[in-house]
């Protein structure tokens, strides 16, 4: 996470899976990921990094709040 904390999130995905599952669909570039279930924001995050336009919804506040952090943050993913 940005501040250096552990994500602890209960369903939380390894980067490297999402970024290779999103590379597994060839999109035109007016797609748009939408994961409604976002949990700790991973597939927004990576979909972030790869310049994929990408919709988060999850009905847990808190989940949004880290979801919103996590996108806030400059990464290093490549």
């Amino acid at each position: 996470l940005p501040d250096g904390r552990e994500n602890d999130w209960p369903t939380v995905k390894p980067t490297d899976l999402m970024g290779w599952l999103l590379r597994l669909v060839e999109m035109p570039s007016d797609n748009l990921i939408l994961d409604p279930f976002a949990g700790s924001g991973t597939t927004a995050y990576v979909a972030q990094q790869m310049g994929l336009p990408c919709v988060a919804i999850d009905q847990s506040e808190e989940a949004c709040e880290l979801t919103k952090e996590r996108l806030s943050t400059p990464s290093l993913f490549s």
